[in-house]
């Protein structure tokens, strides 16, 4: 993708809204990173789109990578039982079409709290994470499948999964389109994508 280009539309009639003051790397590693924060858009150069409107971030995959490979989000496990209150819910409406031992994806699943509610009603989990403090605590102290990659690096088969999560990610991902044309192939025909 260009950097002078609207990810969902391709044309090139955009215009920046907003520039971070820590849109580079060195800036980035030396604050520190936490996507749940209220600040979290300091990090981000903006732009939108002048003929479809949309507004996506200009941080590419690089950045996106190394950004969040170190980050550590104690906000995160603090607001544990409200995300699980909020996960419960999640997991009732899939339930409503997918079997129990569904074969489940969670996209940038953090710490793991809603592959552990999948997995204590019977589906077969996994998760893929960017951050290693993220995906070391859903290994270790969930015993969690969770790979710490970008998903499009990983090879999982076509028409794999039941049900893909990827909550508040798309706002994150320098090219959404690719990601959830991505999704769609390893998705089973009929499969569900959240």
């Amino acid at each position: 993708m260009n950097e002078k280009e609207c990810v969902l539309c391709g044309s090139t009639e955009i215009k920046i809204i907003f520039s971070s003051p820590l849109n580079n790397t060195k800036k980035i590693e030396q604050f520190g990173f936490s996507p749940t924060v209220s600040d979290f858009g300091v990090f981000y150069k903006l732009a939108q789109c002048q003929e479809c409107g949309v507004v996506f971030s200009l941080l590419d995959n690089q950045d996106l990578t190394l950004s969040y490979s170190a980050s550590n989000d104690d906000l995160y496990l603090n607001q544990a039982l409200e995300r699980t209150v909020t996960y419960k819910r999640i997991l009732r409406d899939i339930k409503k079409f997918v079997s129990d031992n569904a074969c489940f994806l969670d996209v940038g699943c953090s710490y793991g709290l809603l592959l552990k509610l999948a997995k204590e009603v019977g589906s077969k989990v996994y998760g893929v994470e960017l951050s290693e403090n993220a995906c070391r605590y859903a290994r270790e102290k969930l015993g969690l499948n969770v790979v710490c990659a970008d998903v499009a690096e990983i090879k999982f088969s076509n028409n794999y999964f039941d049900v893909i999560t990827a909550i508040e990610i798309i706002e994150h991902l320098s090219n959404p389109k690719n990601f959830i044309l991505h999704m769609y192939k390893i998705l089973k025909p009929g499969g569900y994508y959240i």
